[in-house]
């Protein structure tokens, strides 16, 4: 898989091809600014040009929509936010905001886009604000148990994460009153009922943890050590929580290497095959056709099959049916490369 000239912000499947966004301007040795779609087979650009990075990108309502500090995409001024509807690039709407948009969820069926100006949410037909804001950027955004949470850079009137019913914004434990998410929260999501924050993290709610904190409800807690640098994206996928970042290793005493990509089983840590991982910081994740893909800002060896530019996949589920067998077996090498043999007794 070729790959990009400059770094990967975010991934994302739409009409099922995965797209590409980040500050690239070349992808498979083609022009492609700031944007770009595979196919699983080759790169492919469309529409217009995009001017300024591509940080997010979300599916809604049938059409792709793009977050970022842009102002246009072609000739449209779109002001952070413009949809793709399989044709043509347009605004959404009157938005009531002009660049950094940084990040996307759906809540109650209605887009929310979080950004330096803090939060607002669009339904389709309008544009409305949303609570009393925050004063500081909001990073990353999903939903949990029923609730948008949001996590980011902001200490008033909740630090680094707050939640919202719908109509009103809550504190996560002691957010609002002294405590919260110290540090500079970059990732939030929903795994087997807990939320997980991810960033460069240093307190929550005045206990020490490193790069990945865990809220059940009640109380936060540690995961599996934590992480010796900070998340900059998570995915839930396959029973797993992926992870991307700067880190390099997990567990309290950073016994175990994960390179800038690993899986948190609700248990332990799991690492990526091959040993070798990415050679630099991971920023965007996603599951295509089967595969994970990876996003960031490296050049190096170890997570696929080739060299790759800033994205790669990793495809080691192998799927087959089960067939009662009299006897014993064996698996050749054990641990395998990705290539191994079953040998029948």
């Amino acid at each position: 898989m070729d790959g990009l000239d400059d770094q990967v912000y975010c991934l994302a499947e739409y009409n099922g091809e995965l797209y590409v966004g980040g500050r690239f301007s070349m992808a498979g040795g083609n022009a492609a600014m700031r944007i770009a779609k595979w196919n699983d087979i080759e790169w492919s650009t469309f529409g217009a040009n995009v001017y300024g990075n591509v940080d997010d990108l979300i599916v809604y309502q049938g059409e792709l929509y793009a977050a970022g500090d842009f102002y246009h995409i072609g000739t449209e001024t779109v002001g952070g936010i413009g949809r793709w509807n399989g044709v043509s690039w347009s605004a959404v709407g009157n938005q009531p905001f002009s660049g950094g948009a940084t990040c996307f969820a759906i809540y109650n069926d209605e887009l929310y886009v979080g950004g330096f100006w803090g939060l607002l949410k669009w339904d389709g037909s309008d544009w409305s604000s949303v609570g009393s804001g925050f004063n500081g950027l909001v990073n990353a955004l999903t939903v949990h148990n029923g609730e948008l949470y949001a996590v980011g850079d902001f200490f008033s009137p909740y630090v680094g994460i707050a939640k919202y019913d719908g109509t009103i914004w809550s504190a996560v434990g002691n957010s609002g009153s002294g405590g919260g998410v110290e540090g500079f929260p970059k990732a939030v999501a929903s795994y087997n009922g807990n939320l997980y924050v991810g960033g460069l993290l240093f307190y929550v709610d005045g206990m020490a943890v490193e790069g990945i904190a865990k809220w059940d409800g009640v109380s936060w807690s540690s995961v599996g050590g934590g992480l010796n640098n900070d998340v900059e994206a998570f995915l839930v996928a396959d029973g797993k929580l992926y992870a991307a970042g700067f880190f390099t290793r997990a567990g309290e005493n950073e016994e175990v290497v994960l390179p800038h990509v690993g899986a948190w089983d609700d248990s332990s840590w799991l690492r990526i095959q091959p040993v070798s991982g990415l050679n630099s910081w991971a920023f965007a994740l996603a599951m295509y056709n089967g595969c994970l893909y990876a996003g960031g800002n490296f050049n190096g060896y170890g997570f696929g099959t080739s060299l790759f530019h800033q994205i790669a996949k990793y495809c080691a589920w192998v799927g087959i049916t089960e067939d009662p067998l009299d006897g014993s077996c064996t698996v050749y090498p054990n641990p395998s490369d990705g290539h191994f043999q079953i040998r029948m007794s």
